[in-house]
């Protein structure tokens, strides 16, 4: 199996609230193609909320049904309690850590995951 490090932005920064990585699978070439197609296809209104209410819609479903295969494993600490999130749900539960979710799904969507890092 091949896994890429994550590093979400809340555990970046001059003074991160949070700490860790998130260790995600890869998206084939291919997959990814199809995935921005499907997205692609939802969204061709010419109305411009329409497209972004595909976008959204498209988010949500890939985060709540896709996100969890390539969910490997989970180190992000909360650094002024120690509180862990080793785990996809606890990540979606609370309110500032779930703020990595858009950015791992558009990581493994995009191919910003890079094998060996």
């Amino acid at each position: 199996m091949f896994v890429c490090d994550f590093e979400p932005t809340i555990c970046k920064g001059e003074s991160p609230k949070f700490k860790g990585k998130i260790v995600l699978k890869p998206l084939a070439y291919e997959e990814r193609l199809e995935l921005i197609e499907s997205s692609i296809m939802q969204g061709s209104s010419e109305d411009e909320s329409k497209k972004m209410l595909a976008l959204m819609t498209f988010s949500k479903e890939f985060a709540r049904n896709k996100l969890k295969d390539f969910f490997v494993s989970s180190s992000i600490v909360r650094i002024d309690d120690g509180y862990v999130f080793d785990s996809l749900e606890l990540l979606k539960l609370d309110g500032p850590a779930s703020a990595c979710i858009p950015e791992m799904s558009m990581a493994i969507i995009s191919g910003q995951l890079s094998l060996g890092k």
